[in-house]
């Protein structure tokens, strides 16, 4: 099988799996919870319909629900690209290579090893409960990834793009914690595309995901623990405890230490100690719209989203 170093489309999962939520106890999971009569994972569904860089779509979940609500969504218009529901396993990380291996007819474990176009596949993946995502967001995210230098792109956003969606005239407000780095203050959003075979360590990649968040000091100590164990240099250990105090002093007001902080933060050895995590060529891509950065994690973001969806769907079209 010959695989092309920058494919122009790319097979898409979407992440629609996880447990109850606590504000979302009589359905399945959280992405079942409905936008303007949609389920979230349907509004991300129907902006990979359109994207342009996307051949195939896999939506990772429980099974029966998923396709009970696919056939009950009139307004999805399935036919422009195949859906494959995949059944959901015991974390993200594992639904995402069960995405990727139903993507690859016939695959049999271990077959990577004496195939080399295998070990360049790629997907891209997405989280179920992101309904601002539209094609434009998706198609921009991948024209900006480098497949022949990178095997693990992650999305992220600026503050500048996601202050559109702040403050509104009612009053709503949703504020976000930003990662901070010298080139600027950025928030993961729930864009990646990703070379599976080609990440060494993938048990440490749901680690990271699990501990993204450095607000609770448990998080802070186990991902300190799993630095350690990958050899990071004592720059890097300086880089990884600037960004804590930064994002700390940031929250308790001190704006300009915070700022100050910000500075000796340079993204390049962020994405060097994470190298060394994975085991693997990782890199940032910057996206300019913003949906892909908000997504309905906690009770007071679901009735802000369907109250103010129109208005957010078109500060991103614009």
């Amino acid at each position: 099988m010959a695989v092309d170093s920058m494919p122009k489309q790319f097979d898409a999962a979407i992440m629609a799996g996880g447990p109850m939520a606590p504000f979302a106890r009589t359905l399945p999971n959280k992405t079942f919870i409905k936008i303007k009569g949609r389920c979230l994972f349907a509004h991300v569904l129907n902006a990979l319909m359109g994207a342009e860089r996307i051949r195939r779509v896999y939506l990772v979940g429980p099974l029966e629900a998923i396709e009970k609500e696919l056939a009950a969504d009139a307004g999805l218009n399935l036919s422009r690209k195949p859906v494959t529901v995949v059944p959901e396993s015991r974390n993200l990380i594992d639904n995402m290579f069960n995405a990727f291996t139903a993507s690859i007819e016939g695959y049999h474990p271990g077959e990577e090893l004496n195939n080399a176009a295998l070990l360049e596949k790629s997907i891209f993946g997405v989280a179920g409960d992101c309904p601002l995502i539209i094609p434009e967001e998706v198609d921009q995210f991948l024209e900006r990834c480098d497949l022949s230098r990178y095997d693990y792109s992650v999305g992220m956003t600026s503050e500048e793009t996601l202050n559109r969606f702040y403050t509104h005239h009612d009053g709503h407000v949703i504020r976000l914690i930003h990662t901070p780095f010298a080139e600027g203050l950025l928030r993961v959003n729930n864009l990646r595309l990703a070379k599976p075979f080609r990440i060494a360590h993938r048990n440490e990649l749901h680690e990271m995901y699990q501990l993204r968040h450095l607000r609770k000091v448990r998080n802070i100590i186990k991902l300190g623990y799993g630095l350690s164990k990958r050899g990071l240099t004592g720059e890097e250990w300086r880089v990884w405890a600037t960004m804590f105090m930064a994002i700390k002093a940031r929250r308790l007001g001190f704006t300009r230490l915070a700022e100050s902080l910000r500075r000796r933060a340079p993204m390049a050895t962020v994405t060097g100690a994470v190298d060394k995590i994975l085991g693997t060529r990782s890199t940032i891509v910057l996206t300019t719209y913003g949906g892909a950065a908000l997504d309905v994690d906690r009770p007071s973001n679901a009735p802000l989203f369907e109250s103010h969806f129109d208005e957010w769907i078109r500060i991103q079209k614009s």
